[in-house]
């Protein structure tokens, strides 16, 4: 009697469709950085889920790929891309049947983009006349602007620093780089960048740069 009910509850099931309730949580932290991993939980009727596909779209504008480990399983690990936000929908046979929005923060890390870092003193020269400042990851595509630097050498045994606003035209800082030898480090600090538009100013790091 007992085998024939559950035979007749799955046909049941079957046939009016009775829905199983699938969920998916954000483990641990609260909040996440674009770029950055978390780890999600899937259940089903609060039961550990397995043999779904768990999918990522970001929300807008983006940058990077979204990284899975174990998927299908319980505990799924996304590494994220950079953008706002990113979709989470997890799909059984082909259908959706749970969904979360993960949104992230965005902390801007701009650079001063040199090509290398070995470079002959051409190249050096034309680097700082360029002085690309960019953040790789940014998905907004904020543009910065240099407001100042210090390009260091070091020069029998003393540092020698000048600071300039529009270093690929310094006279001195040319003087020195053409003075260097093959081997020596020159030293890009004091970097002072702002996005273009705005006048809030702000320090990135610093770049060390080897003469061949």
């Amino acid at each position: 009697m007992k085998y024939t009910f559950t035979i007749l509850l799955f046909l049941l099931t079957a046939a009016f469709g009775f829905s199983q309730e699938y969920k998916i949580t954000l483990l641990g932290k609260k909040f996440l950085d674009a770029g950055k991993t978390g780890k999600y939980r899937v259940t089903v009727d609060d039961k550990p889920a397995y043999d779904y596909v768990l999918k990522a779209v970001p929300v807008g504008e983006s940058k990077g790929e979204v990284k899975f480990k174990n998927n299908g399983k319980p505990v799924c690990i996304v590494t994220f891309g950079y953008a706002v936000a990113y979709e989470l929908s997890v799909m059984v046979d082909g259908k959706l049947v749970a969904q979360l929005t993960q949104k992230l923060y965005f902390i801007p890390d701009p650079r001063f983009i040199l090509p290398s870092d070995t470079l002959n003193k051409k190249q050096l020269i034309t680097a700082l006349k360029k002085h690309v400042i960019q953040d790789p990851n940014d998905y907004r595509g904020i543009q910065y602007e240099l407001v100042k630097l210090k390009v260091s050498f070091i020069k029998d045994g003393t540092v020698v620093e000048i600071a300039s606003s529009d270093p690929g035209e310094s006279e001195m800082i040319i003087k020195y780089i053409n003075a260097s030898k093959r081997g020596s480090k020159v030293y890009i600090g004091g970097i002072m960048v702002k996005p273009v538009g705005t006048d809030k100013t702000f320090k990135i790091l610093n770049e060390i740069v080897f003469i061949k």
